[in-house]
C-alpha cells in the first residue's frame, strides 16, 4: 500500500469521466489498496481513483470511523435534503455551499465482485454522493457546487497542476 499524490485543479484526468471497471486483477487490487490508504491521511473523507491518478470508476470513504470503497458505484437511493460547506481535495483550500441528499445509499462491486451496498446520512451521505459524481460518468467537476464548478471549468485544460498554495492563491485572486 502507497499513499499516492493527489491530483489537483488542471490535471486533465480530473476531467476526463471514469472508466468502468472490467478487470479484476492485482493492478485494481494495489489501487484500491492505495486509494484505503490514501483516504486514512487527515482531514480526508472520500477520495475518487482519478484524485490519485487511475482512470477507473472506485472510490474510498472515510467518515465517522467507517473506511471502505466501491468499484463501479451508482447511487441507488437519496432521500431528505441536506446543505453545508463541502469541498474537494482536488482544489485545496476551497470549500462552498452544497445541498446534497441527506441519506444515501451507494452500490458497486468489492475486489471479489461481489454486490456492496454502502448506506449513511449526514456526512457519509454527502460523502457517497460527492466521490460517485466523477467515478462514474463525469469528470471530478461534475461532483463539486455550482460556484466552484465555474472557477474549476474556466482553467484551461492546458494548465499544469500546481502545488495547493498556488491554486490557493489563484481561488484568492479570482474572487477579488
Amino acid at each position: 500500500m502507497t499513499i499516492r499524490p493527489l491530483r489537483f485543479l488542471g490535471d486533465p484526468i480530473l476531467r476526463t469521466p471514469c472508466d468502468p471497471v472490467v478487470r479484476f486483477d492485482d493492478a485494481l487490487a494495489r489501487l484500491i489498496a492505495d486509494l484505503l490508504e490514501t483516504v486514512q491521511e487527515p482531514g480526508r473523507a472520500g477520495l475518487a481513483a482519478n484524485q490519485i491518478g487511475s482512470s477507473l470508476a472506485a472510490f474510498s470513504y472515510n467518515v465517522d470511523g467507517r473506511v471502505g470503497y466501491l468499484i463501479n458505484p451508482e447511487i441507488a437511493e437519496l432521500s431528505g435534503t441536506q446543505s453545508g460547506p463541502e469541498a474537494c481535495l482536488s482544489i485545496p483550500g476551497v470549500s462552498a455551499e452544497r445541498g446534497r441528499g441527506a441519506y444515501a445509499v451507494a452500490t458497486g462491486v468489492n475486489l471479489r465482485q461481489e454486490p456492496v451496498s454502502v448506506a449513511g446520512a449526514g456526512e457519509l451521505a454527502r460523502c457517497l454522493q460527492h466521490e460517485q459524481s466523477p467515478a462514474i460518468k463525469r469528470g471530478a467537476s461534475a461532483s463539486c457546487s455550482p460556484p466552484l464548478r465555474v472557477f474549476w471549468n474556466s482553467v484551461p485544460r492546458a494548465v499544469v497542476c500546481r502545488p495547493p498554495q498556488v491554486l490557493q492563491e489563484a481561488v484568492r485572486r479570482r474572487h477579488h
